[in-house]
């Protein structure tokens, strides 16, 4: 696959957490590799260069359009792997967000600033590719998670992704001071939905009902995996149960 934006870009003099980003177009290319580990591998590097500790690093901008023209092959391996990676580029550390929902003015500096927005002028490329490939929409539905901006668009499609979609929804409207939606699956019989409704619907002070389901599904070991907080659902229940109003400190620059 020949990877028109890796061209016309000065990679060395972009830097990532350990120096000069001469490395990454290989890395970027070695996603495209027919072995699984090497494509494991260079995701992995990717994501501890680009974004070190919270730090987003030059190198991560111009990585952006790269990723987005990868998702467009049809043939892309692990392309979830690669949506996820764009999410970590664009916000960091989704766990100071997941009480308040994302909001770009907590972006501190230039280079976060500008991967987040590289991300969000290619949107509507990337909810056409939600409609086409129903194969990523879970994970597509955790990146749109974080684009508020662009709720009025997204809010009619996230249901097609389950429970991505019902947690991406309350992450949305929370930002904007929305009612939340879900509240239909608060009597759902799958605890998991019952549970990601009631985040999702969670709002400071917590309503007794949603608190009643957030310590049980607390108590359930078996909840359906996410992708949100590294799939730790109680450690997302406990930060909402614990929650102030206040939003978490991002160390995130």
């Amino acid at each position: 696959m020949y990877l028109k934006s890796l061209e016309n870009v000065d990679w060395a003099a972009c830097g990532h957490a350990y120096g000069s980003a001469t490395e990454v177009p290989d890395q970027l290319r070695a996603l495209l590799n027919p072995s699984h580990m090497v494509r494991v591998k260079a995701h992995d590097w990717l994501q501890s260069h680009l974004v070190h500790q919270g730090t987003r690093y030059p190198a991560a901008v111009p990585t952006i359009p790269v990723l987005l023209e990868m998702l467009h092959w049809s043939e892309l391996p692990d392309a979830n792997q690669v949506v996820d990676l764009l999410a970590y580029i664009a916000i960091g550390d989704d766990h100071y967000h997941l009480v308040n929902g994302f909001d770009p003015a907590y972006l501190k500096g230039d280079v976060p600033n500008r991967c987040y927005q590289a991300v969000l002028e290619q949107m509507e490329n990337l909810l056409t590719l939600y409609e086409r490939r129903p194969d990523l929409r879970v994970h597509l539905a955790y990146l749109l998670a974080w684009f508020p901006k662009f709720y009025p668009l997204i809010k009619g499609r996230l249901p097609l992704a389950g429970l991505s979609g019902i947690l991406a929804l309350g992450l949305l409207e929370r930002p904007l001071g929305l009612a939340p939606s879900a509240g239909m699956l608060l009597k759902h019989p799958d605890p998991s939905v019952r549970t990601a409704a009631a985040l999702s619907c969670a709002r400071q002070p917590l309503e007794p009902e949603l608190e009643k389901i957030l310590h049980e599904g607390l108590a359930n070991p078996d909840l359906q995996s996410i992708l949100y907080n590294e799939g730790d659902w109680h450690g997302w229940i406990e930060l909402v149960l614990e929650a102030t109003g206040e939003p978490l400190p991002d160390p995130g620059r």
